[in-house]
């Protein structure tokens, strides 16, 4: 199938109140897909951050839910021209919430950083009518010092290696989305979904290399009842899975950067029977005029599965212009 689309268009408003402790940022989304077919909202990001000290910052309202590093990199500074399928299912996204972090934690010149939170654990635009709650903590650990790590490929061809270790844990109460805080939502009731994370990003000289690992398991395998019409038999499945991916660039003096990603999804015993596994093997190349606010990106991917239906080469071109 051949089709072109606007992927996304977005409008930021950021700045702060009074102090510069006191911060904003929302953020619409106007593109189809970055709406949920049964909430057709744009809102994405609405926030409100509070610095009063180095360790402890605040940060309340809606956003990016601070589990797993390449969902929270932002979609404008990714080295393909979308995320891993591994994240499109394992991930957590924008919810309603409230988080403490640090950039800095002990002054240790930015070698550890953490983000502690509780969201309301249905996703984002939505309140939950019930009890259940996310909880979420991330660490991240950067040995060799400061190190941009939520940018993807090294544009300014460092001259020191920068590398940054992540680790996450959640756990989301009672969800009614089959994805943890994305997808369809249960009718028969919720599940708890504990989620674990690993993952490393490093860059020098031109060189870049990522990876992640995620892991999900549900407290439940399904639950039994009756659809709406209250006869028919229903039974609505969890989602255990786990998987990861790994890729690697190289950005070269002219602006041209070649990039290749490995990615492999594996459902876990008891989970739906509809989740199958998936992989992806792929490669992109990328022509950065301005950096990442102006560049013309193209990758090529075969994703396959354990059956011939779910095989399929998948190949997309994108120019991205951020201002």
């Amino acid at each position: 199938n051949l089709g072109a689309t606007a992927r996304r268009i977005r409008l930021t408003l950021s700045g702060h109140f009074v102090v510069p402790e006191l911060t904003y940022n929302i953020q619409f989304g106007f593109a189809n897909r970055d709406m949920e077919s049964d909430l057709r909202t744009p809102l994405l990001d609405a926030f409100i951050g509070y610095a009063p000290i180095r360790d402890f910052n605040l940060r309340i309202g809606q956003g990016k839910v601070p589990f797993n590093r390449q969902t929270v990199i932002s979609s404008s500074a990714l080295q393909f021209t979308d995320r891993s399928i591994v994240l499109s299912e394992l991930s957590l996204e924008r919810d309603v919430g409230i988080y403490a972090f640090s950039k800095d934690l002990f002054g240790l010149g930015k070698r550890v950083q953490y983000q502690l939170g509780m969201f309301g654990g249905d996703g984002r635009n939505r309140v939950a009518g019930r009890s259940g709650l996310l909880w979420v903590a991330r660490l991240e650990v950067s040995p060799f010092g400061k190190f941009d790590s939520y940018t993807e490929s090294d544009h300014a061809r460092s001259s020191t290696p920068g590398l940054q270790l992540g680790f996450g844990a959640a756990l989301n109460r009672n969800t009614v989305r089959a994805r943890s805080t994305t997808s369809n939502v249960y009718t028969l009731g919720g599940f708890d979904y504990a989620h674990l994370e690993a993952d490393m990003i490093f860059r020098w000289a031109g060189f870049s290399l990522q990876a992640e690992w995620l892991w999900r398991s549900a407290s439940d395998r399904s639950h039994d009842g009756l659809a709406a019409d209250g006869v028919t038999p229903l039974t609505e499945y969890s989602r255990s899975a786990w998987g990861y991916f790994v890729q690697a660039g190289y950005y070269m003096p002219m602006g041209l950067e070649l990039a290749a990603r490995y990615g492999d999804l594996h459902p876990r015993a008891g989970a739906d029977p509809k989740l199958e596994r998936e992989r992806e093997v792929g490669g992109a190349a990328s022509w950065y005029f301005e950096g990442h606010a102006l560049k013309l990106q193209t990758d090529c991917f075969y994703l396959f599965g354990e059956t011939l239906r779910n095989r399929q080469l998948q190949v997309r071109v994108q120019v991205q212009l951020q201002f």
